[in-house]
């Protein structure tokens, strides 16, 4: 039974990502010389010029687009780290091996992550330097009893090399990423691996350095934009939907025009920032503007959960299962500015061989997970299976890693969920099936 659906499983595999590299070909020599319009794209080639950022940037992004520039070589150079992080390294026999080359393709050339590929934005190269980052942990633990000095030091060098990358590429990230290895170093220190403290520490030294050095580049001001303290953040993720129920505090106080400002930004979040926030910050001071954010929010949060929850419930689902909703979104016609502006980017090139290339992916990606999913169970239900406690352990970080990043990008990107942004989680999914039917029938 089994080996039946394993079997099935890679036979379908394969052919699905065949299909997809022919689609993505297609896509991407109709794409390579186009321009992603994005807001955020714009800003990081500004950004480039003088490497100054905003607090959402990270300079080491700006640098490389100073370096490459925004176009061709800029989107091949993140599609060769995208190939590159997924690629089967190591020791293992010919049949695994193209397994993996063939899982490397379809996950690569998913059009989610190859848009993000061809785009003058950092979340390629996150989601590179995460596989890459996570790889690297799980490499140091290999081999236990002739793990030589130069060997663990190489791996020390590595997670401490591709954290900083992450950081550097965007602060967040550097954050996020200490998170997502915490459970994985933890292990380490269970096992007694002597050095396994070290790179705790260093990861830490590494979020402390990445952030402090994009801190020192960092000039929200010059973008338009607010500095995004914990009560703005709060304010946009809680209130905006409902921010014109509390503009009277805002005329009474600072007069209508403010008012004005703050009832126009009411259903998009930026412009809190962009107009309300930054007029606030003029007139009244940071300080004062601290406190009519936490009063706002106040005021929504005392009405309870329902009356905001809705929206975040919704954002955090929608960004847990990513690659699903996408095309969900697509197909219903269900789609916010945000996540329309991307699909339209997506299919206004070869429209015809773009839509199919979603709806085509995004459903094989369904089915692929699904097989996945009946073939973990299937081995965890197996008697004398020597696998299960790492069947069982992987899936528990599964678990943990989508919620959490699910959960993060759902209160710090409040925009509204925008897949772009999910890639570790679209990423997340098919490295979910296919572990479940690695290996060979015991």
């Amino acid at each position: 039974m089994y080996k039946k659906i394993r079997d099935f499983f890679w036979c379908f595999l394969k052919i699905v990502a065949v299909v997809e590299v022919i689609f993505g070909i297609v896509w991407i020599v109709n794409n390579i010389t186009g321009f992603y319009e994005d807001s955020i794209a714009y800003n990081y080639i500004t950004a480039s010029k003088t490497l100054v950022i905003d607090d959402y940037m990270g300079v080491g992004y700006a640098l490389l687009v100073r370096i490459f520039g925004h176009g061709p070589v800029l989107y091949l150079f993140q599609l060769i780290a995208l190939l590159v992080a997924f690629y089967p390294f190591g020791p293992m026999d010919k049949e695994k091996k193209v397994n993996w080359i063939f899982t490397d393709l379809l996950i690569v050339f998913n059009p989610i992550v190859l848009q993000a590929a061809f785009a003058v934005l950092p979340n390629a190269l996150i989601l590179a330097e995460t596989v890459g980052l996570v790889r690297a942990i799980l490499r140091y633990d290999i081999r236990i009893e002739d793990l030589n000095v130069k060997y663990e030091a190489l791996r020390i060098i590595e997670v401490f090399v591709l954290e900083t990358g992450l950081g550097l590429l965007n602060k967040d990230y550097a954050f996020i990423m200490f998170f997502l290895s915490l459970p994985l170093i933890v292990l380490l220190l269970v096992k007694r691996r002597k050095s396994a403290s070290l790179i705790l520490a260093l990861t830490f030294l590494s979020c402390f350095l990445c952030a402090n050095i994009n801190t020192t580049r960092t000039d929200v001001y010059r973008y338009g934009n607010v500095e995004k303290s914990f009560n703005y953040l709060t304010l946009q993720r809680y209130t905006y939907g409902h921010i014109s129920e509390s503009a009277g505090l805002i005329e009474d106080y600072y007069g209508r025009n403010l008012y004005n400002e703050m009832t126009a930004g009411d259903k998009v979040p930026e412009r809190i920032g962009r107009s309300f926030g930054r007029t606030l910050e003029k007139i009244a001071g940071k300080e004062d503007t601290e406190n009519v954010y936490k009063y706002i929010s106040d005021i929504a949060k005392a009405k309870g959960v329902g009356y905001y929850g809705k929206a975040i419930v919704r954002d955090a689902v929608y960004y847990m299962l990513a690659p699903f909703v996408t095309v969900y979104i697509y197909l219903t016609g269900k789609t916010e500015s945000l996540i329309s502006n991307k699909l339209f980017n997506f299919t206004k090139n070869a429209p015809i061989v773009s839509k199919a290339y979603l709806i085509f992916s995004e459903i094989s990606l369904c089915v692929v997970s699904l097989l996945g999913l009946v073939g973990l169970s299937v081995n965890l239900i197996k008697k004398n299976n020597k696998n299960k406690r790492a069947l069982i352990g992987f899936f528990a970080y599964f678990l943990y890693a989508v919620i959490y990043i699910g959960l993060y990008l759902t209160y710090f990107w409040v925009r509204g969920f925008s897949y772009i942004y999910a890639l570790p989680i679209v990423a997340a999914w098919p490295l979910l099936s296919i572990l479940s039917f690695e290996g060979k029938e015991e």
